[in-house]
């Protein structure tokens, strides 16, 4: 009987032992966040600008409408909505993301790394239109990936509508923000796409295999 206890005991602690492991386990992937997001855009009287390379009709403003600051934050929620279907991304909201310490607003690479991402991303996008008669809503948005280091790498996505909407549109219409948001989501597309092919132009091969 001392035997079989002996024995019972130590199956007991081997079978204890085998449902443990000892191996670390690994830290969740780091990815990129979309840290920095700022909108601005044309009035419907807008003449082609440099700011926008001459493609689309309008005259950036010096700093953003009261309209463009009123509607930052739903632009940027189906950007991030978009991008959360990504696994390169990490979601973030308001509320999870550190972007101050002591007062000040922390950089792209301060904000990477206090909140354990690959890189920040930051996207400046002008809502506008397309030059012509009848004209189509467009968006253009230039985009930085800057995470630790020295890599850091840009991008420019530009789309525009198929329907029309008449000869003097503007972003800074709100009978026209339903059309200028579904345009956004093509705009948010556009830029995944164009991500990777950014990334190994930028030689940030720490980031490239993310994007595989």
């Amino acid at each position: 009987m001392r035997y079989f206890l002996t024995f019972a005991l130590l199956a007991s602690q081997a079978g204890y032992s085998w449902g443990q492991s000892n191996e670390p386990v690994p830290e969740p992937a780091k990815r990129l966040g979309l840290c920095q997001f700022s909108l601005d855009g044309t009035s419907s009287r807008g003449v082609v600008g440099g700011a926008v390379g001459g493609a689309i009709g309008g005259a950036i403003a010096g700093g953003p409408a009261p309209y463009f600051g009123q509607i930052n934050k739903e632009v940027q929620g189906v950007y991030g909505t978009a991008f959360a279907e990504s696994a390169l991304f990490q979601k973030l909201s308001d509320v999870e993301l550190v972007t101050f310490e002591s007062g000040k607003i922390v950089s792209l690479t301060g904000t990477a790394d206090k909140n354990k991402l690959a890189a920040c991303v930051s996207a400046k996008s002008y809502w506008a239109a397309k030059v012509g008669w009848n004209k189509r809503l467009a968006i253009i948005t230039k985009w930085e990936i800057i995470g630790r280091g020295k890599c850091k790498a840009k991008v420019t996505t530009s789309v525009a509508s198929n329907e029309t909407h008449g000869k003097f549109p503007g972003g800074t219409d709100p009978a026209l923000k339903a059309p200028y948001l579904e345009l956004a989501k093509d705009d948010a597309k556009q830029f995944l796409d164009a991500l990777p092919m950014a990334l190994r132009k930028a030689q940030c091969e720490d980031w490239v295999s993310l994007s595989e």
